[in-house]
């Protein structure tokens, strides 16, 4: 629904073909990366007892022991803090959404000059103490109480305004599947 809204600056909706190339990629691109930070999700939780009991506690807690339905989702603090401190530290790709410099751009008290390629470097990003403390140890407490986080500090899915359209669906994706 979101994409049949998608309008450019024209205010001209996207064509049946851009339409399907997107879904295809979400389809596609976000099947394997879903998958690879769901490993790396298991990875982290079955390493670290104190965050499987904590996950188990929680659904317990949710659930009440009964089937996992979409509306428990949203209760679920901690699940949705260790989905996110997984894709901060261990970021599906390293380095991601190349942008070419066409004019000189100030960033940070530097001058870029053209003809420069400007790439998020995430796994660097989400490694900077002064934006995540102990940034080496995996802390999903970092999380808790944030439902809005910075898309210019956590970008697994890409920054800024230019974040991948599977977002929303892949962190959905990886709740459900680990629950």
């Amino acid at each position: 629904s979101l994409l049949l809204q998608v309008r450019d600056e024209d205010a001209t909706p996207l064509t049946d073909r851009e339409i399907r190339d997107e879904l295809v990629v979400m389809l596609m691109a976000g099947h394997e990366t879903t998958g690879t930070a769901l490993s790396w999700a298991f990875e982290r939780i079955l390493s670290l007892p104190e965050v499987e009991r904590r996950l188990r506690e929680e659904l317990d807690t949710v659930t009440g022991g009964r089937p996992l339905v979409a509306e428990h989702l949203l209760r679920l603090e901690y699940l949705d803090a260790v989905v996110k401190e997984t894709l901060r530290s261990r970021p599906i790709m390293p380095a991601g959404g190349a942008r070419l410099v066409r004019r000189p751009i100030e960033i940070g008290g530097r001058t870029i000059e053209p003809p420069a390629i400007l790439v998020n470097a995430m796994y660097l990003l989400h490694r900077r103490p002064e934006l995540y403390a102990e940034p080496d140890a995996f802390r999903p407490e970092r999380f808790i109480g944030k439902r809005s986080i910075d898309p210019y500090e956590w970008t697994p899915f890409g920054g800024g305004m230019r974040r991948c359209l599977g977002l929303s669906f892949a962190l959905f994706e990886m709740k459900t599947v680990i629950a």
